[in-house]
């Protein structure tokens, strides 16, 4: 056999494997209730759950941060601040840090999370809003950017070579 052919054979051999692996976690997640989880309305596992102490419902962005002491601001966000219109003419540099519960600073304390160290690290002129939630995937923080984007202002977006030194 040439190692050509060998190589084929043990790439047909890893597809064939694969293959039965996710047709056996289908079959499991079938059998067992693992379904669809992006689901938009609630199933009979939501309702037995209940509500979640660290979130609430929104209508936009399925959920939000739940009201904690002074660390969440109304807009459901673990940041010290509201989330407000700025003018024209202030001279803070703004930065929206999108995350899941990494970037909220889950089982930390809200000054240890990872915005707030960036704000320190930055410096004067310049505000970082942490716009996260515990369990969020990719398409809320898409959406949650068009919030902000639509209460405070546009938004823009990085790339390494629209940056300066």
């Amino acid at each position: 056999m040439t190692r050509t052919a060998r190589r084929l054979a043990l790439a047909a051999v890893y597809a064939g494997a694969a293959a039965i692996a996710l047709a056996g976690a289908e079959v499991y997640l079938r059998r067992n209730g693992g379904g669809d989880g992006c689901q938009s309305v609630s199933t009979a596992a939501d309702v037995r759950m209940g509500p979640v102490p660290y979130a609430r419902e929104d209508s936009d962005l399925g959920w939000v941060s739940a009201p904690r002491g002074d660390e969440v601001n109304p807009q459901g966000f673990r940041d010290p601040r509201p989330f407000v219109p700025v003018g024209d003419s202030d001279a803070t540099t703004r930065v929206v840090v999108l995350g899941d519960s990494f970037m909220w600073g889950a089982q930390i304390e809200s000054a240890d999370s990872v915005p707030r160290e960036l704000e320190r690290i930055l410096g004067a002129g310049w505000s970082v809003a942490n716009v996260s939630a515990p369990g969020w995937g990719l398409d809320q923080m898409y959406l949650a950017t068009s919030g902000i984007a639509t209460c405070c202002g546009r938004v823009s977006w990085c790339s390494p070579s629209s940056t300066t030194t």
